[in-house]
């Protein structure tokens, strides 16, 4: 029997402009060996060149979907990340996006540090930075590799990357000469206006162009009124850090000032038609260590005639208002305590060093 040769064609190459297209049998096979989205990634091209680099990779099957899920109901996130990193990348992403809180993104980026797997690694990065971050500092951190920590840091805002490595310092995560390495290392945590920095039980709170130390924390924070962080008081009263006791810090006084006012503004709102022992109930609340019938003895005295503790604070005229505004600041104290410059030898080492541009 003869064997009929086939007839010459030219050969195609990569650069050919126009390639044979499978045929509709072929495409079937390879959509069923290789996945929809290999198919198209070989068939849905503008030129009709074959790139030398494309891939042809699998959807993840549902054995692969089951594994990866036990091992996240079992919280071995290093055997999660290394099956993940094996799915298309728009896998992986999709795959975040369903019911991973914060906390198990936080994991799985710790499991992709800890198993070297990259594509995990940035996924959760653009999913949520901040998690991402924090699954790295795990792994990175114990083993004092800084420069990358530093790397990994830069890409979260500097207020949330200050308020997280403090606070693993304050759960020993980090030592205090640890956290201080890291700080020199990472430009994004150099200090800024609104941050501050103990050393040796002393308190510096950083602003424009001077450095606070001592003193009131009233007068330390620009926080006459002595007034507690909550989440959008930067934007709502213009405090632009947290110190020690979560007091608000402000860049100057006359904004923390106003800010009183604001707050017994917002105070009136929540409270019904208050007594002025009511509003300082609420605003120097006894269960945090004040004492509110001093801060209300103090109002009456200074507003004189019939007021009482309970007087409407509504009732108030807005100068008797702006009175017990002062009156609060009067209990609060605001004894000053010693400034620096940025330059000043006087700073310890440990602040000058960390001072950002």
């Amino acid at each position: 029997m003869r064997v009929r040769r086939p007839s010459a064609q030219k050969p195609v190459h990569v650069s050919d402009p126009k390639p044979p297209r499978p045929a509709p049998g072929a495409l079937l096979g390879l959509q069923a060996a290789a996945g929809n989205r290999a198919v198209a990634a070989l068939v849905a091209t503008r030129t009709g060149v074959v790139q030398r680099s494309t891939v042809v990779q699998r959807e993840p099957s549902a054995e692969q979907k089951k594994e990866f899920d036990g091992y996240v109901n079992q919280g071995d996130w290093g055997r999660a990340a290394w099956v993940l990193n094996g799915w298309d990348v728009d896998d992986i992403d999709a795959r975040l996006k369903r019911n991973l809180s914060p906390a198990q993104l936080e994991r799985l980026a710790e499991g992709a540090w800890f198993s070297g797997k990259d594509n995990v690694d940035d996924a959760v990065r653009k999913r949520d930075p901040l998690a991402r971050a924090k699954g790295a500092i795990r792994v990175l951190a114990p083993r004092k590799r800084w420069d990358e920590a530093a790397k990994v840091l830069g890409a979260v805002p500097h207020r949330t990357a200050m308020t997280y490595v403090k606070d693993l310092a304050a759960k020993g995560a980090l030592t205090n000469a640890d956290l201080r390495v890291l700080m020199r290392t990472a430009p994004n945590l150099h200090l800024r206006p609104g941050d501050t920095l103990t050393v040796d039980a002393t308190e510096f709170v950083v602003y424009a162009d001077e450095i606070r130390a001592g003193g009131d924390p009233a007068w330390r924070n620009n926080n006459p009124g002595n007034l507690r962080f909550w989440d959008g008081a930067d934007a709502a009263w213009g405090s632009i850090g947290v110190a020690t006791g979560r007091f608000l810090i402000f860049p100057d006084r006359a904004l923390g000032f106003a800010a009183i006012k604001k707050n017994f503004d917002f105070k009136l709102g929540q409270l019904q038609d208050p007594t002025i022992m009511a509003m300082m109930e609420n605003y120097a609340p006894a269960k945090d260590g004040n004492h509110p019938d001093v801060y209300a003895d103090n109002i009456v005295r200074a507003l004189g005639g019939p007021t009482s503790r309970e007087t409407r604070w509504s009732t108030l005229t807005p100068a008797q208002r702006e009175t017990a505004r002062g009156v609060v600041v009067h209990t609060e104290r605001e004894n000053p305590g010693d400034t620096f410059t940025y330059e000043s030898p006087k700073l310890p080492v440990e602040v000058r060093e960390l001072l950002g541009p």
